[in-house]
C-alpha cells in the first residue's frame, strides 16, 4: 500500500491540469470532474439501479445511487477545485455468494495536460476503510483493512454525440487485500440534456472474488 500511496503523492505533485475546471465551459457529459443536477437509470447484472446528482452550487453536488433490491448503494459528495474534484463516498458492494463489502473512501480524479490520440486522461487515487464480509465453506468472516487506490479513467470525444470511455486501477491494502478492476464503453448524447451509456466492468479481488458487469445507464440532466 505505501508504494501505491507513494505514486499517487508523486502524481498528485506533477500532473498539471487541462485548464481551470472551474472556468464554466460546457464539458463532456462522461467529465468526472463536471458538477451537475442530473437524474438517471440503468440496468447491470444484479438488475435495475437508480441514480442522480444534485449540483449544490457551481463547485459542490451529493451524489447517490441504489439497486432496485437495496443490496447495492452509494452516497457522497463532491468538491471541486482548480487543479481537480475531490468525491467524499459511503458504499455497498455485494459480490454474491455471501461476500459484501462496505468502502468509505476519499479520493481524486486530476486530469492530466497530454491528450494522447485525442483520449483526455485523468489520475484517480485516494484512501478506503473496507468493512466487509466473506462466506467460504459456510463461515461468515469479518474483514476490516485500511487500503489506497490508484487508476486512470480516460474518455475519448469521437464526435458531438459519441463518446469513448476507459478505465482501470488497483486498490491494495492491510491484511493482504488487493483488488484490480478494468473496463470499456462508449457514451451517446441524445440530446442537450438525454444522454445514454454502456460500460463492461470486470473487477478481481483476494477477498471478495471476481465479478463482471455490464452497465446500461439512461440520465437526464436539468440544465
Amino acid at each position: 500500500m505505501k508504494k501505491i500511496l507513494l505514486a499517487a503523492a508523486t502524481i498528485a505533485a506533477t500532473a498539471p491540469a487541462y485548464a481551470d475546471l472551474n472556468s464554466g465551459e460546457e464539458k463532456n457529459a462522461e467529465d468526472p470532474t463536471k458538477i451537475i443536477t442530473r437524474a438517471g437509470a440503468g440496468w447491470t447484472n444484479n438488475g435495475i439501479r437508480f441514480n442522480g446528482s444534485l449540483g449544490l452550487d457551481e463547485t459542490r453536488m451529493i451524489n447517490v445511487s441504489i439497486t432496485d433490491d437495496g443490496d447495492e448503494w452509494s452516497v457522497g459528495g463532491s468538491w471541486l477545485f482548480d487543479i481537480g474534484i475531490l468525491n467524499i463516498d459511503v458504499r455497498k458492494s455485494d459480490y454474491g455468494d455471501g461476500n459484501i463489502n462496505t468502502s468509505y473512501s476519499a479520493g481524486t480524479y486530476l486530469p492530466l495536460a497530454s491528450q494522447p490520440w485525442g483520449w483526455m486522461p485523468f489520475v484517480t487515487f485516494g484512501y478506503s476503510y473496507n468493512d466487509g464480509e466473506t462466506m467460504e465453506d459456510g463461515v461468515k468472516e469479518k474483514v476490516r483493512s485500511h487500503a489506497g487506490y490508484l487508476g486512470m479513467f480516460a474518455i475519448k470525444p469521437i464526435n458531438e454525440s459519441w463518446t469513448g470511455i476507459a478505465v482501470v486501477g488497483t486498490t491494495q491494502g492491510q491484511n493482504n487485500y488487493s483488488s484490480y478492476w478494468g473496463g470499456a464503453g462508449i457514451s451517446h448524447q441524445l440530446t442537450a440534456s438525454q444522454s445514454v451509456n454502456v460500460i463492461g466492468i470486470a473487477v478481481d479481488s483476494s477477498l471478495y472474488g471476481s465479478d463482471q458487469r455490464v452497465n446500461l445507464n439512461y440520465r437526464y440532466e436539468f440544465k
